[in-house]
């Protein structure tokens, strides 16, 4: 039973970490992370499109591309973080860049309304350059998508990501509110 809880965690937080890493997604902190007594599900709240409230532009400043905590790595074990994690996210990677999915289009539908709605709070709207910004930003996450699938080469940079999320040398520049050291 604890090694199907283990194996589901880890599946369902490469999804979560892939969905940080390719859709510039603002990284969630230990408290958002909910686990659902009954099943054992992983569920994830607050999730934010982080963009520029003065310029309109989306930001992508963090130092990690998701947070892995001291306790979840643990949990997971290194051999579930160099194996299941790592082919979790080379699947759905592969699975969101198939062209009959059609992520481009549905991309383009959500990151449109998520800039109209940060242009109701800006002073001086940039409505013309609205339509590059989100062509660049989609351009963007499906190139992070397209690395992240590409596995057939030995360079892959998941597994990389993933050791440099479980270093403690990068987890101290995390800002302290994201309490590294959980």
């Amino acid at each position: 039973m604890f090694w199907n809880f283990r194996h589901q965690m880890t599946r369902q937080t490469a999804l979560d970490c892939l969905a940080q890493f390719a859709l510039f997604l603002s990284r969630l902190k230990p408290e958002h992370i909910n686990i659902t007594q009954e099943t054992g599900s992983l569920s994830t709240v607050k999730y934010l499109i982080p963009i520029n409230k003065d310029t309109g532009e989306f930001l992508n400043g963090n130092t990690l591309p998701f947070r892995l905590t001291p306790n979840m790595i643990t949990l997971m074990g290194p051999i579930a973080l160099s194996g299941t994690m790592v082919f979790s996210m080379i699947a759905a990677a592969k699975c969101l860049i198939d062209p009959k999915l059609g992520t481009e289009a549905l991309l383009h539908a959500i990151l449109k309304d998520e800039v109209q709605a940060t242009i109701k709070e800006m002073t001086e709207p940039r409505v013309v350059s609205m339509v590059e910004d989100i062509q660049s930003a989609v351009n963007n996450i499906m190139f992070k998508l397209r690395s992240a699938a590409d596995f057939d080469k030995a360079e892959s940079k998941l597994p990389f990501i993933i050791n440099l999320t479980t270093n403690p040398d990068y987890l101290c520049k995390l800002d302290p509110a994201m309490y590294p050291w959980l």
